[in-house]
């Protein structure tokens, strides 16, 4: 990428970086560091054309998710609510959209996508 002078870095984090949890401190932490590691990289980057950014998903339907959760049914719900576990797909589209030209000129962010549960 520094070679071409262009590229994309999408880092995977998780609200949990910015969260209020003592049980999984571990993964917390980990989580955070991404964070700071994409900052960091966003600045180092810039001049070779390289944006870098970070996506921070809240509760998503993963296998992870579900084997160290108990789940309220309300919450299964996939549309109409986003008082809802996130599909893999709203995920997705996110990494679509800063891998893609809409994201041109934005680096260095991180984009919770939680249904506003951050609010």
């Amino acid at each position: 990428m520094i070679e071409r002078q262009t590229g994309r870095i999408i880092t995977i984090s998780s609200q949990a970086a910015f969260g209020r949890t003592a049980i999984e401190a571990l993964y917390t932490s980990s989580k955070a560091g991404i964070v700071a590691c994409t900052r960091c990289l966003s600045m180092w980057l810039s001049s070779c054309g390289i944006n870098v950014n970070c996506i921070a998903p809240g509760d998503t339907r993963t296998k992870r998710f579900f084997s160290t959760r108990e789940v309220d049914p309300k919450r299964l719900a996939t549309e109409g609510t986003l008082d809802r576990i996130a599909t893999l797909d709203e995920v997705g589209r996110v990494v679509e959209f800063f891998a893609g030209p809409l994201g041109d000129f934005v680096s260095g962010e991180v984009l919770l996508v939680n249904g506003g549960f951050s609010i």
